[in-house]
């Protein structure tokens, strides 16, 4: 009888807070917004002025909240939203992580303005935000995979008698940083690896480094901005030399980006764009150090005889970074995708792979296959849509705790709770509709209009959300 005078308890308290609940549909169980009903019964709140000292009141409490980018939902913000310091963290189970945010705020005077408390729902929203996969880099990815298709408008996918590939790898500093217990250099390598270890042996293979001298200090910089180095010289992959290349080099100085671009070109200059097909792969985990204009080289690159394809891989970049590294993939006409880590980064190798994999079949008289290419399309358009329901899950319900922490901790009263309760629900409504936009551009693709449609695509989605 005690056990279900419990059970009965902890229902009528969820039946209590259902209508704050965030969508808990795509939500794992542990979600579930109990703990802040057991938060507030070990510490009860107190009456709604006892949070409002009067040198907070008069003091700027509210410049800690005012630069945080506001929250306006749209298709546009929601595909280029920042990440935040607690993205990747849930609340609901690793409560601990968050001690640091709330240690650092104070309580929220009693006659906050709407638009002050608009600015603390901004703040908290900041630092939980998810970053979501760009839809330009599923219309990228869908080009990439549609390699070989006639009907694909831009001549540089079709299928031409030689297959040439340029690896270029950041060897910077940074790339020492870890991902998931390897350093960042050491998950790329594997990547690379696996990528070229079936490679056809009539296709061209080539690896440079840069910034893989000296180091990091300004005493430094002149040496390491000039290091770029081709240490795979083009030929067919072998797998001994190839992996005696990978590992000559490790992480050490600075970004000669720009440089590296134009020695590529260098290096690409005897393969015709018209009878080769030139791919050419970046793998970077910032932007640009050595005051070079990496955008001006891009664009140099894609406008010469070669007409290479120019796919660049940014490596859990900022945001700075990935704004410059979007910026040279779209004067490039190429490709640009941020990875977090080896499955990722694997999985964008993987693209590439599968696409060396049909021009090695039409060099055996093989016929390709259209259909396949609208059937991607249409898993491609259904896994986004998930993945952007389910992280967006996590931002949504750790938004709704902390919005619950904070009043049982005493820092905003239980009316401001309530209106940035209000506030939450109506932005999760507003994403569901930004949802469903970004579904609706994406199913509307087909291979004649895909090179227009990407155009479309970035013109939409490529804008600053600060």
């Amino acid at each position: 009888m005690k056990k279900l005078t419990m059970v009965t308890l902890a229902l009528l308290l969820l039946i209590g807070c259902s209508d704050k609940e965030p969508d808990q549909q795509n939500a794992s169980p542990e979600t579930t917004p109990t703990e802040e009903v057991s938060n507030k019964e070990e510490r009860p709140a107190k009456e709604t002025d006892t949070n409002q000292d009067s040198d907070k009141s008069e003091g700027n409490w509210i410049d800690k909240f005012a630069e945080a980018p506001e929250v306006k939902i749209s298709p546009e913000y929601l595909a280029n939203q920042p990440q935040g310091p607690y993205a990747e963290y849930r609340f609901s189970m690793e409560n601990e992580k968050f001690e640091e945010l709330f240690e650092g705020m104070d309580g929220i005077p009693a006659d906050a303005t709407e638009e002050e408390l608009d600015k603390v729902f901004n703040y908290i929203v900041s630092q939980v935000s998810v970053d979501l996969t760009d839809p330009q880099t599923i219309v990228d990815s869908w080009k990439i995979g549609s390699y070989g298709n006639p009907e694909l408008e831009d001549s540089r996918y079709h299928f031409k008698e030689n297959y040439n590939i340029e690896i270029l790898i950041d060897s910077s500093g940074s790339m020492a940083n870890l991902a998931n217990g390897k350093t960042r250099m050491e998950v790329a390598k594997e990547a690379i690896h696996q990528f070229l270890k079936d490679a056809p042996e009539n296709a061209n293979v080539a690896l440079r480094v840069y910034g893989h001298k000296g180091t990091g200090s300004d005493a430094d910089k002149e040496l390491s901005c000039k290091s770029s180095e081709m240490v795979y010289s083009f030929d067919s992959y072998d797998e001994t030399k190839f992996t005696k290349a990978l590992n000559a080099f490790e992480p050490a100085g600075w970004t000669p980006l720009a440089q590296t671009m134009l020695q590529a070109k260098d290096d690409m200059k005897k393969f015709d764009g018209d009878t080769n097909t030139n791919m050419i792969y970046v793998v970077s985990d910032g932007i640009e150090t050595c005051d070079g204009d990496p955008v001006e080289a891009a664009k140099s690159f894609a406008e010469s005889n070669i007409k290479p394809i120019i796919n660049i891989i940014g490596f859990d970049v900022d945001g700075d970074g990935q704004k410059q590294l979007k910026e040279m993939a779209e004067q490039a006409n190429g490709t640009y995708t941020n990875v977090y880590n080896s499955e990722q980064l694997s999985s964008e190798f993987k693209k590439a792979q599968d696409a060396l994999e049909e021009w090695k079949k039409w060099k055996e008289n093989a016929e390709y296959q259209a259909d396949k290419d609208s059937n991607r399309r249409y898993l491609d358009t259904n896994y986004l849509e998930n993945e952007y329901v389910n992280t967006l899950s996590r931002q949504e319900n750790n938004t709704f705790f902390i919005i619950g922490k904070l009043e049982s901790l005493e820092l905003i009263t239980t009316e401001q709770k309530k209106y940035l309760n209000e506030k939450r629900i109506e932005v999760e409504q507003q994403m569901k509709e930004a949802i469903s936009s970004i579904m609706s551009d994406l199913e509307e693709i087909d291979a004649k209009t895909l090179e227009e449609t990407k155009k479309q695509i970035q013109e939409k989605y490529n804008q600053n959300t600060n």
